[in-house]
């Protein structure tokens, strides 16, 4: 049997996670299409602001190659760094994502 109280508490806290997930992918979604333009993709270079301003501490960026064994992770801000305890910034994407 659970307690009901402690049941409450994670779904509450579940509930948090959603909305703070949608927020961040809403904020980095409306970057993303601010910096594309028309373009089909974002330049490279057009990522040096974001990695320099609204998003940095939540934002990583990845080089797509050939295939996943080629993919890098060529930017990285503070929070993906402190949830894998190492920089991932060159490393395979598989590796570490």
């Amino acid at each position: 049997m659970t307690n009901p109280e402690i049941h409450a508490a994670g779904e509450e806290d579940s509930v948090n996670v959603r909305q703070d997930e949608r927020r961040l992918v809403g904020r980095a979604l409306a970057c993303w299409e601010e910096i594309r333009g028309e373009r089909p993709f974002p330049d490279r270079n057009d990522f040096d602001t974001v990695f320099r301003g609204r998003l940095d501490g939540s934002t990583f960026l990845v080089a797509i190659g050939g295939s996943e064994d080629t993919d890098r992770v060529v930017e990285s801000g503070n929070a993906l760094i402190e949830a894998l305890g190492l920089d991932p910034v060159g490393k395979k994407a598989v590796d570490v994502l």
